[in-house]
């Protein structure tokens, strides 16, 4: 019998075992083709890491976020100006239910440079109707904040001088309550020395030109304001800043 040559073992072996070498041929197309895929998506730029579901991370993060704003809130709250340092709160007026809250904003150089830009003209009514230049000035700054308060903006009211029956001129509402416009913030200062010097304030003239701290009271005694503890902020403010040298000028 002639012995068979290998290729015909190996053809013969095939022909036997057919069905094995499909199975076997499948299997390793499989795992070709899954191995491929998963290194695809491995250099994928769309594969984006997801959100932990992990609870504790979470929940870490949370802390995080809060502990991140109660620092910005005290960082705000360092910036404070005048009035927050002096105690001073205020009932009426303003776009805000707040209105201490929108001076807060104001820095020490927006309150000198406030200050310096109307020097001249608190001097000038001291002159012409006797009330001391410092506590024109300071109360300019502490009803106006330091001219940024909304009805000095709109208005150029920086006393925060209610309307009354006889006030013809133009006003503006703010939180409920009417307020004088003026025509430019010169006007409101002449106003203000009017205002102070007639009705029941002109018997504040007999405190003469320097006596601030009398003047302080008086205007507080005669309700002024509803700023809450008048008198003393504005002796604070007067000789924060020596404003009474230029009630000598």
């Amino acid at each position: 019998m002639e012995k068979k040559t290998s290729s015909e073992n190996i053809a013969l072996y095939i022909k036997k075992h057919w069905f094995q070498f499909i199975i076997v041929s499948f299997l390793l197309f499989v795992l070709v083709r899954k191995d491929f895929s998963f290194q695809f998506n491995m250099n994928n730029p769309d594969n984006v890491e997801q959100p932990s579901t992990n609870p504790n991370e979470n929940k870490q993060k949370r802390q995080e976020l809060i502990t991140q704003k109660k620092t910005d809130k005290e960082s705000t709250k360092s910036k404070s100006g005048i009035l927050d340092r002096f105690g001073i709160s205020f009932i009426g007026g303003g776009t805000t239910s707040n209105p201490k809250s929108e001076y807060s904003k104001i820095d020490e150089a927006t309150s000198e440079s406030y200050l310096k830009r109307f020097a001249h003209v608190a001097i000038s009514e001291r002159k012409k109707y006797g009330v001391p230049s410092s506590i024109i000035l300071a109360n300019g700054l502490l009803h106006s904040f330091a001219g940024s308060r909304d009805m000095a903006q709109l208005g150029h009211n920086h006393f925060a001088i209610s309307c009354s029956s006889d006030w013809n001129g133009p006003n503006g509402n703010y939180q409920n309550t009417c307020y004088r416009h003026y025509e430019n913030a010169w006007t409101s200062f002449r106003d203000h020395s009017l205002f102070v010097t007639s009705g029941k304030y002109a018997k504040l003239l007999q405190l003469g030109t320097t006596d601030y701290k009398s003047w302080a009271k008086g205007i507080e005694k005669n309700e002024f304001s509803e700023f809450s503890g008048l008198e003393k902020n504005l002796v604070e403010i007067i000789e924060k800043y020596e404003l009474y040298h230029l009630d000598y000028q």
